[in-house]
C-alpha cells in the first residue's frame, strides 16, 4: 500500500471516532501539506471544499478531510485498514 505520508513504510497513528463513522489517520512523521496544491491535484477528480485549515473532498463512498500537518479523517466508514485503502486508491489517482 502506498499513500500520502508513507502509511506503508512503518504504519499510521490511526483511531476510529466513535460515533462518527470516520477513522483519523495520523501517518508516522506527518509531513506538511500543501492543501493549494493537493487542491490543484484534486481539481480533475471532483469536488472539495478548501480553506486555510482544512481541505475536503469527495470519493465516493468517502469524505476526506486533510489538515495541513498531515493528518486526515475519512468519513464513510469505522474501519481503519477500510480507511487507509481509500486514501491509497486517492493517491494513486493523482499519479
Amino acid at each position: 500500500m502506498n499513500s500520502p505520508g508513507s502509511l506503508a513504510n512503518g504504519g499510521s497513528h490511526s483511531a476510529v471516532l466513535c460515533g462518527r463513522n470516520a477513522v483519523q489517520l495520523s501517518p508516522p512523521g506527518c509531513n506538511a501539506v500543501s492543501l493549494d496544491e493537493l487542491a490543484t491535484k484534486l481539481a480533475g477528480l471532483g469536488t472539495f471544499q478548501k480553506n486555510k485549515f482544512l481541505l475536503r473532498f469527495t470519493v465516493d463512498p468517502f469524505i476526506v478531510t486533510v489538515f495541513p500537518d498531515g493528518r486526515a479523517i475519512i468519513g464513510g466508514t469505522d474501519d481503519i485498514a477500510t480507511a487507509e485503502d481509500g486514501v491509497c486508491k486517492v493517491h494513486r489517482q493523482l499519479e
